[in-house]
């Protein structure tokens, strides 16, 4: 079995989830700065563009390497979103949320050497129901700090999955990393989680 994968993510869930699905690889968090792409304003480009920029920075220090680059971006009213950095903020969020519909747009780019080998950009609708401030305040509550190290300021794969009204699109690609796709492209070229 090859073990060249080399996740140019510091994601915990990224890394948990391509474990669980028996991939033996490392981790190597990309230094690139995100922000200096910000004037792209197509939520798909800019998920395709992030999640290369991270695979080829760490290509350039691992080479003959698988390298996994991943992004997610939240749009919103036709406006893309950014981290929360506070409690307050992510409460913010979510009412802005409440009751409207919001996109994700989760990417994975495979580069080696460089050269990038596949990519594939997933977009999910989601919908929350329309919540008293009460039920908001009690989410937020039984979540805590953790709040913010999500994008959109739930954990889908807990009690986030209860925010929502309607779903269009796979938990997998809620939580910003397609692995349905990524599993199935690695197969094809004799990577397996089959231990």
């Amino acid at each position: 079995m090859k073990t060249d994968l080399v996740l140019a993510s510091g994601s915990k869930i990224r890394s948990y989830l391509l474990n669980q699905a028996g991939f033996k690889f490392i981790t190597v968090k990309s230094t690139i700065d995100e922000r200096n792409i910000d004037e792209i304003n197509d939520s798909e480009y800019m998920a395709k563009i992030l999640a290369f920029e991270k695979a080829n920075e760490v290509s350039n220090r691992y080479k003959n390497n698988l390298i996994i680059g991943c992004d997610q971006i939240l749009e919103f009213e036709n406006n893309i979103l950014h981290k929360v950095n506070s409690i307050e903020e992510a409460k913010q969020r979510i009412i802005e949320f409440n009751g409207k519909e919001h996109f994700l747009y989760s990417s994975i780019v495979l580069v080696k050497n460089n050269i990038k080998k596949w990519e594939i950009v997933k977009k999910t609708r989601l919908k929350m129901y329309k919540l008293t401030f009460e039920e908001i305040e009690n989410y937020i509550g039984k979540i805590g700090i953790d709040i913010i190290n999500s994008l959109a300021c739930y954990q889908i794969e807990n009690l986030g999955i209860n925010l929502f009204e309607e779903i269009e699109g796979n938990i997998y690609d809620i939580m910003g990393f397609p692995l349905f796709e990524l599993v199935k492209y690695l197969k094809k070229y004799n990577y397996s989680g089959l231990k």
